[in-house]
């Protein structure tokens, strides 16, 4: 017998699993959203996912809690920044941040870092992204984890040396992050500041 917690969003791998063999309603989406999810974790780059199966996973339903409807935004972002529609991204990167504080703060700090990094590079609002960055380290977090905003808020503000040396820093810093597609993707984005 495997013990599972079925409720919320804190519903445990082994709830997943028992909801997928009885083929639950939101079967194929939990499906979908694993497979997503485990590709990033395998290095596969976001703009090379599958825009097909993408689609699928967002297309409007009601997602079952405030973090697949923000897991699904940040998948979406994670696609289009990768791919270089800024514009687009940005509509997604909005729709996470309007819901980010409603799933467990545990959960936040990527994306939080991932709104000061975006706000910083492409909006070159360095105050905002400050704002943002902050919010991140009340959550659970590694140092160096804000080397890539920090480098992007330094280039905003017209620091080039200290953006190349905190650029630097998040590069080698990147091979310590479990997430490898996003690694790959970051490390490339981040040599624009050298």
């Amino acid at each position: 017998m495997v013990s599972y917690r079925n409720a919320g969003i804190f519903a445990t791998d082994s709830a997943l699993l028992h909801q997928l063999i009885r083929h639950h309603p939101m079967t194929e989406y939990l499906l979908l959203h694993m497979n997503f999810v485990g590709r990033y974790y395998q290095g596969l780059r976001p703009a090379q996912w599958d825009a097909v199966t993408l689609a699928r996973l967002c297309q409007p339903q009601d997602p079952p809690s405030p973090f697949f409807a923000v897991s699904e935004a940040a998948l979406r972002y994670a696609h289009l920044l990768d791919q270089g529609t800024i514009s687009q991204a940005d509509v997604y990167r909005q729709k996470f941040l309007v819901q980010l504080e409603s799933i467990p703060f545990f959960y936040q700090h990527g994306l939080w870092i991932e709104a000061a990094y975006f706000e910083a590079r492409y909006v070159r609002n360095p105050r905002q992204a400050r704002v943002y960055l902050q919010k991140a380290r009340f959550r659970l977090m590694d140092q160096q984890d804000t080397f890539a905003p920090e480098a992007a808020i330094a280039w905003a503000e017209g620091n080039y040396e200290q953006a190349a040396a905190k650029a630097r820093q998040a590069i080698a810093a990147t091979y310590q992050h479990l997430c490898l597609g996003e690694e790959i993707a970051a490390q490339q984005a981040l040599k624009f500041l050298l």
